[in-house]
């Protein structure tokens, strides 16, 4: 695994999650009271 690669991965990974961590950071709200691990 090269570093550039990797980081390109994640700079265009965290493109794509920002939505999505911004919904399960919403969900933790709700999930974290009924499945505590």
């Amino acid at each position: 695994m090269s570093d550039h690669r990797c980081t390109r991965l994640l700079k265009g990974a965290a493109q794509l999650c920002l939505p999505l961590q911004k919904f399960l950071k919403f969900n933790n709200i709700y999930s974290n009271e009924d499945e505590v691990i």
